[in-house]
């Protein structure tokens, strides 16, 4: 319940909510020393920013999804395996080089 996501943020956290009751976003709001810019503490954020989650009844919560396995070949408009030289490269299916700037493998 967003009472009970709210008890564990604090005063100072806004739930931000898709159209679907996803939670999409938490923002958090801080006090900052004006000289240091250091955070002093927690400044207290109130229900206007989480306007988008008080119609939820339930807040789903997104699962946390892992990355893909880094490539074994080459394929077109798609990213090669990860290389910092193009002698690298040839050991893979379908790769010719080492991308300078993205370095993998093309």
């Amino acid at each position: 319940s967003r009472s009970s996501l709210q008890s564990g943020f604090g005063k100072s956290a806004a739930f931000i909510c898709d159209d679907e009751c996803q939670l999409a976003e938490v923002w958090i709001m801080l006090e900052a020393d004006p000289k240091t810019q250091l955070p002093l503490g927690e400044v207290p954020y109130g229900d206007s920013a989480s306007k988008s989650c008080v119609k939820c009844k339930t807040i789903k919560i997104p699962g946390i999804r892992t990355c893909p396995p880094p490539a074994t070949s080459c394929k077109p408009f798609s990213m090669g395996p990860p290389c910092v030289s193009d002698a690298e490269c040839k050991k893979f299916k379908g790769c010719v080089r080492c991308g300078f700037t993205s370095k993998h493998c093309t």
